[in-house]
């Protein structure tokens, strides 16, 4: 008798080409990942980083806010940025994990500055000297003092107040309102006003596009009253103009 032959099945041959297009794939995604991360570090994060220095230089060294409220209120959602103040030469630095760091200066007169491809003393000499009006007891809007008069005729003080009440109250934990101040002007009348902790009549607030829109109304009631809004010079030096290049402290 002839003896047994054992025999094996026949290995398959190993995968090769797919293993080839998993590294390729795994390459290209390697790939976009880091254009991404590039692009991310590049322009995301330093617009972030510049709008949390602006902003914080302003809400600190203009509305005087101090961090903790600004970082509780203001950036509550940009938890990732993280800022600092230089109270001696009056800046606020912000960046992502050290990364993308923006830095923004106050200006005696005129405000915070982002600081871009610019000398961050130069851009702070540009400050300007702002006169600004008498104190006054008078009621408002001529003065900051109390107003002796009775509520105007018409005027709802319990409606008033409920409506100041409601203006302070936090319904939604998941969406706080924050308010600070509330002033209710009627018929040239400062007739109501709240402030919260921390705030007061005497407080910078930041109005954003609002501050535009009420300097524009006031000026065109004092042209169409017949005032004079000319000045004898700029308030302060000329900026950009249309033809030629931008100043790197305006970008």
């Amino acid at each position: 008798m002839r003896p047994a032959v054992l025999t094996s099945p026949a290995m398959p041959e190993p995968a090769a080409p797919k293993r080839r297009w998993g590294r390729r794939i795994g390459l290209v995604l390697g790939a976009l990942v880091l254009v991404l991360g590039v692009l991310v570090a590049r322009y995301v994060l330093p617009t972030a980083t510049g709008y949390v220095a602006k902003l914080a230089c302003s809400g600190h060294f203009v509305a005087g806010q101090s961090h903790a409220r600004l970082r509780d209120e203001d950036f509550s959602r940009m938890g990732y940025v993280s800022f600092s103040f230089d109270e001696g030469a009056r800046r606020a630095r912000a960046t992502v994990l050290g990364l993308a760091a923006r830095e923004a200066v106050y200006r005696d007169g005129i405000g915070c500055a982002l600081v871009v491809d610019a000398d961050p003393e130069q851009t702070q000499a540009a400050g300007v000297s702002v006169p600004r009006a008498a104190a006054s007891d008078a009621p408002w809007p001529a003065g900051d003092g109390p107003d002796p008069r009775p509520d105007p005729p018409g005027l709802d003080r319990a409606a008033l107040e409920a409506a100041l009440d409601a203006a302070f109250e936090e319904p939604d934990p998941d969406s706080m309102r924050w308010t600070r101040a509330v002033a209710v002007v009627w018929n040239g009348r400062l007739v109501a006003e709240r402030y919260a902790e921390g705030t007061s009549a005497d407080a910078p607030h930041l109005g954003w596009s609002m501050t535009k829109s009420v300097t524009n109304a006031i000026v065109g009631t004092l042209v169409m009253r017949g005032r004079s809004m000319s000045t004898p010079q700029p308030p302060c030096r000329s900026g950009p103009t249309t033809n030629g290049p931008r100043s790197p402290s305006t970008r």
